[in-house]
Parts: C-alpha cells; structure tokens; sequence
C-alpha cells in the first residue's frame, strides 16, 4: 500500500511518512534511479552494438541457446524473456568453446568487461558505477518480505541472507510479500535497483528447492567455511539457472489431472455394440453400489413394446485411497441405449 504523506512512516520511527523517509531521502532516490534507469537502457544499445563489433553477429543467438541449455526456443523480437536474457548476455556470458561466437570473440571475458577495458575511461563516474555493479552482482533468487505498491520492495537474497531495498514502480504493483524473483540486484549509493530479472514471479510453495540448492552449495568447497558468497553464485551460476528454469517450466506446465486416487485422469468414450439394452443392463447394474437395480430401471427409457431401450448410472468402487472416510469412489458414467 501506498504511504500517504501523514501516514506513519513504514520504517517504524514513529513520524509521520512526511517528516522521516519521503524527504529528502526518498526524492533524491527516485532521482539517483531515474537516472540509474536511463544509464541502464543507453548502456544496453552501446554494449549491444560492441558485442556485434567484437563478438559478433551470431554472439545474441549462441548466448540464448546457453541461456536456454540448447533447447529449441526461437528468440522472440520483443519477447518477456529478453530483459533477464539480456542483462545474461551482457554482463555474465562467456562464449562456450563449441560455439561459433568462441571463434571470433575476445577469450575468457564477458562483453561487458571487454567494453570497460576498451571505453571506461570515456564513461561517466556513475556510468562506470553501473556497470561495475553489474559485472560484479550475480544472480540470486530474492524473496519479497515487503512491499510499497507502484514505489518499490524490500528483496532477501535467499543464498547470502542480506536485504536491500529496491525501487521498482511497475513490478511493485503485482508482488506481494513471499514471492520469489530471480534476478540481478545492483546497489548504487543509497538505491538499489533490479536488473535483468525473471519473466514470473515464483510462489513461495517453490521456496524449498531454492533452499535445497542453498544446502548444496553451503557444502561445495566454493563456499568459505560454509558460507556463501557472492563468488560462490557466480560459480554456480549454472545450477541457478537450471533451477528457475526447472521452476519455470512447472508454474508454466498444464494442470495435472488425476482422480480422487490419485491416478492420472484420461478421458475416453468408449462404445460397445450388445445385441440389446437388456444384456448390457444385466452385466453392468452390479458396477452401481447406491442403487439397485429396480431403482435403476426407475429411470430407465422403454420402447412401445416394454423393452429397455436407454438407462444410465454411476459406476463406483467400494473405498477411497485418499479419503478413509469415504465409502466409495465413482470411476465413471455408464450409458446404455438403443
């Protein structure tokens, strides 16, 4: 929600909202990541035109098939995913050996490192700031423990513990607290910013794998004395990407259907030719468990003559796996006619 003017402050001070955060901290923050955001989209058009140049023509299309572990995804022209992918080609992609950039391209770097040696000096303090922060942060997946909506939100990096307050005005309005983002946190002064983060905001029921991988790396003889760090990430940035997008492709997959056992739910329609509606009746009635079969003949259709020609009824089995207290589960409908 956002503060009005007199409201309490958010930070537990006990002034209003007027006379402790909104000045003048916060409108020299929201000028500093103005400016930080504008650096953030000139900065990609420069170093997009430098990957080409030193990289390149196919150095985007060989980044997204890594990015993607060489699965088919055609690259879209203005597709959600090219933000994360984006700030991942820039500022973490190192040509693989196999592909057909690692022949033409600089070795060993990262076209954004390539760029600060060649240009950093031409480039503004707060520029090279930017880009510092980039080369350096790794990504990390971030839970949402606060949230001003249309302002910005409190991130907590899972993997190192520590928190930051970001500004982010659009992705402010659908976050709540416990999702999680994949992303690129920079800090920048007194704003942090996100740059280069995923496309969904994943729900808090996926936290466990996080914290799975989390246990995994606090082992790994990367991790100093057990704690993460952020060189640790960045060795395994390969594992957290793999993650989100295991955790993406699950949000994303259909819902799984499955009855009240539990067994995966296929519709058929099957229809069987019996020499008469009577035959079938007398096979099938015992399948009913909640009626008899006067009751079922209650409904039943007749012809002229006062034969059966349709009934229909429930098939059932005595129990349920999942709820003890049930006394039966319906496995189907059964119609029979003609």
């Amino acid at each position: 929600m956002k503060l009005g003017r007199n409201d309490p402050c958010s930070c537990g001070s006990g002034k209003k909202y007027k006379k402790c955060c909104l000045t003048p901290k916060t409108e020299v923050g929201d000028l500093l990541w103005r400016q930080l955001r504008s650096i953030d989209n000139e900065m990609a058009g420069i170093l997009m035109g430098h990957a080409k140049k030193r990289f390149g023509p196919r150095a985007f299309q060989d980044a997204w098939d890594e990015f993607w572990f060489w699965e088919e995804r055609n690259v879209p022209e203005n597709g959600v995913e090219t933000q994360l992918i984006a700030s991942f080609f820039l500022y973490n992609w190192i040509p693989d050996i196999e592909s057909e950039t690692y022949k033409i391209a600089p070795k060993d770097t990262t076209i954004g490192l390539d760029f600060f040696e060649q240009k950093g000096k031409s480039l503004s303090s707060l520029e090279r700031n930017f880009l510092s922060e980039n080369l350096e942060e790794p990504f990390s997946f971030y839970e949402v423990i606060r949230v001003d909506q249309g302002e910005g939100y409190r991130l907590k990096d899972i993997f190192l513990g520590t928190e930051r307050d970001v500004i982010e005005k659009s992705g402010s309005r659908t976050a709540q607290i416990g999702d999680i983002l994949f992303a690129k946190v920079i800090q920048i002064e007194h704003v942090g910013m996100v740059c280069g983060c995923g496309w969904i905001l994943i729900p808090p029921i996926h936290k466990k794998a996080i914290i799975d991988l989390r246990k995994k790396l606090k082992k790994s003889p990367h991790a100093e004395g057990g704690a993460i760090t952020p060189s640790t990430l960045h060795d395994f940035d390969i594992e957290l990407r793999e993650l989100f997008l295991h955790i993406h492709d699950s949000i994303m997959a259909p819902p799984r259907l499955h009855n009240t056992d539990g067994d995966p739910l296929s519709l058929h329609r099957i229809t069987y030719d019996i020499e008469s509606a009577e035959i079938g009746f007398e096979a099938l009635a015992s399948l009913c468990l909640m009626q008899t079969k006067e009751e079922l003949l209650e409904d039943a259709e007749r012809d002229t003559e006062g034969k059966l020609q349709k009934v229909e009824f429930s098939w059932q089995k005595q129990g349920n796996k999942l709820h003890k207290e049930w006394d039966n589960t319906v496995m189907g409908r059964l119609e029979i006619e003609g």
